[in-house]
């Protein structure tokens, strides 16, 4: 099979118009101006000189004190604008973290007031600081409690929700009435907004919350007409009910098919908190299983990523649920796959670039689970010079999953090509790249024999970090193919004069002791090392040198007897490392032992001679077991981070889906 050369495939480049900050000015002092006055007494001194923080810390305890006796003016409260005004300053100043906390009797007052705006942002100061003066705060109680009976929907959630986020424990027996008449309001805003608070009820005394039987409100409010409402009752019974046996919610079958029934009536967002439902449940057979199936079908055609892949692991939770043997498993795996492919690369290639990358790391993830369904799509996974490195990264290393014989050799001539790129790292996994390829037989016949070439050739160019990664790849590959030793010991001793990298020193080192029968020069290539002994950095260098040495010896003693005793007094002596010491102290005693070392070596040489068969990877790369457990956490952080959540999440914060 013939592997054409390709050039790198690129898309046009997109202009995106530039977008100006907009910075809000309110005066001198960070917040809105009040009245004409400004100044500058917030920004620092003339000279640039550094001002220690008190400087601003004693510039604004005189303002507090300004807006203490501007919220007290008479005038200030004929003139809503001033007044306006004049709060924005407190609020500015309360998110720069200024204490005006002094001024909560007086933003107490203005609470009296038929300015929605004022009244929001009087609310949010006292939510700010009701903790610090709570026998204030609780003087405001009746105000609240009025509000929320107001005939303004706006105001009664706003009121409704600011008296749950007091956060006083005291304040508990004004907040379970208003809360039970909120979830029977009329408007949507409020039932929503009475939905939250009584989580927030929750945590502030649990006790009250069980003796108002919300959890069962909640329940018969999945009912509700407005799906916003029917959200947030889930989110609240997820978070209730965490630490049940189920992990969240309690779910059935009629409570399923509700709202998989009622699906196209979601926002994105809250989209995703019904889908995720789905993960718990378990079909009672197979038929229901493809009925929640066909409901969920539509998503896929939503352009938002993060519902589409909600989906696909509600689909692949109910795999085990519909198949009764692990072939017939296998099967409906591969059918979800093939039906969720299209969108996920449409996603892929239309979104962001942290949205792509994303994606991508869950398209990975099928791929290993259903491989060779994405092989038709591997010039999607192309880099583009535009897109950001980690982007490339990710693209390169899916594109050896994507290799069969018809795909291959336009992957690695596209691979080959992204060698040559300024991005040394990107260029070091274009390598290893191709060497998976070869490894892992999916090239077809000659694709192997055919990297091999190009890995030889990769070590003429004088290009360090090139010839370094090359041999690198040739080592894994003569591990994988024995037969290719022909082709790759072609240049070694010459290359090995020019290689600065130890780890490229070091896989040179070993592949001239595993050619040491084709390679007429390697014991002499290795006598300079031997030499130069003292002058090596690199351990790996050091072990590689004493292993291949003696693979040497016994294939060709009387050229290599002198060098190793010299090695070995060398080693011996070394301190640097106490595995390499005490590796070269196991080949002293056991060659002066007097035992037949050959028969022990031409057994370990007897079955290393084979050739390992089809995709088997080595040892260090089987990790079957972690990706069977990332598939468990799919469409989460662990398939970014690549390990399970309890990796990287406290106990505490843990929840554990039974």
């Amino acid at each position: 099979m013939s592997y054409p050369a390709s050039g790198i495939h690129t898309a046009t480049p997109v202009s995106f118009p530039s977008q100006h900050s907009h910075s809000n000015n309110v005066g001198g002092h960070g917040g809105p101006p009040i009245g004409g006055g400004g100044g500058g007494g917030g920004g620092p001194p003339a000279g640039g000189a550094p001002v220690p923080d008190s400087y601003f810390t004693e510039s604004k305890k005189g303002e507090v004190n300004e807006l203490k006796v501007l919220l007290k003016n008479f005038a200030t409260e004929r003139d809503p604008q001033r007044k306006r005004d004049i709060i924005k300053k407190v609020i500015a100043y309360m998110t720069l973290g200024i204490d005006v906390s002094r001024l909560f009797t007086d933003m107490m007052l203005a609470i009296e007031t038929r300015d929605l705006v004022i009244k929001k942002m009087v609310y949010l100061y006292l939510c700010n600081y009701a903790h610090s003066h709570p026998d204030l705060a609780q003087m405001c109680t009746n105000t609240l409690q009025k509000d929320c009976g107001n005939e303004d929907p706006m105001v009664r959630g706003l009121a409704l929700r600011s008296l749950c986020s007091l956060n006083l424990p005291q304040m508990v027996e004004y907040i379970s009435e208003p809360l039970r008449k909120s979830l029977q309001d009329h408007h949507a805003y409020v039932r929503k907004t009475g939905v939250m608070g009584i989580l927030k009820l929750f945590y502030l005394d649990r006790e009250a919350f069980q003796e108002c039987n919300f959890t069962d409100i909640l329940y018969d409010m999945l009912r509700d007409v407005d799906p916003t409402v029917v959200a947030n009752c889930i989110r609240v019974l997820n978070e209730v009910m965490a630490k049940s046996d189920n992990g969240g919610m309690a779910i059935n079958r009629a409570i399923m098919l509700h709202l998989l029934n009622r699906i196209h009536e979601f926002s994105e967002f809250d989209l995703v908190v019904v889908i995720e439902l789905v993960h718990r449940y378990i079909p009672a057979n197979a038929e229901e299983g493809y009925q929640i199936m066909n409901l969920l079908d539509p998503v896929l055609r939503t352009s938002s990523s993060a519902a589409v892949l909600a989906t696909v692991k509600a689909f692949l939770s109910m795999v085990d649920s519909i198949g009764s043997t692990a072939t017939e498993i296998q099967e409906i795996k591969e059918q979800i796959v093939s039906r969720v492919k299209a969108p996920l690369i449409t996603l892929v290639a239309s979104g962001s670039n942290e949205g792509c990358y994303v994606m991508l790391k869950q398209v990975e993830q099928l791929v290993e689970l259903c491989p060779r369904l994405f092989d038709d799509e591997y010039r999607q996974f192309y880099i583009r010079f535009n897109e950001p490195t980690h982007v490339k990264y990710l693209k390169v290393k899916i594109l050896p999953l994507l290799a069969n014989p018809d795909t291959a050799p336009d992957i690695v001539a596209e691979l080959a090509e992204i060698v040559n790129d300024n991005n040394m790292q990107l260029s070091r996994l274009a390598i290893q790249s191709m060497a998976k390829i070869a490894c892992r037989n999916t090239g077809g016949p000659g694709a192997a024999e055919s990297i091999a070439q190009r890995m030889v050739d990769f070590l003429d160019l004088n290009v360090q970090h090139v010839q370094s990664e090359a041999a690198t790849a040739l080592t894994l590959m003569v591990r994988k193919h024995p037969e290719l030793k022909p082709v790759c010991c072609q240049s070694l001793a010459r290359t090995l004069r020019y290689v600065e990298e130890g780890s490229g020193k070091a896989s040179i080192i070993w592949l001239l002791g595993e050619c040491c029968d084709i390679v007429q020069d390697a014991p002499y290539a290795l006598e300079k090392l031997i030499d130069d002994y003292d002058n090596l950095k690199d351990i790996r260098v050091k072990q590689n040198l004493l292993n291949a040495t003696m693979k040497i010896f016994f294939a060709r003693p009387p050229e290599t007897q002198r060098m190793l005793g010299r090695l070995m007094i060398k080693v011996t002596d070394d301190v640097s490392s106490q595995d390499l010491h005490d590796r070269g102290l196991l080949y002293y005693r056991l060659l002066k032992s007097g035992a037949d070392p050959k028969s022990i070596l031409a057994h370990i040489v007897s079955n290393s001679k084979s050739t390992i068969p089809g995709e088997i990877l080595f040892t260090e790369e089987d990790d079957k077991e972690l990706r069977a457990e990332l598939m468990q956490e799919f469409d989460s952080l662990a398939i970014i981070y690549g390990k399970t959540a309890v990796n990287f999440i406290k106990p505490e914060y843990q929840v554990v889906f039974k």
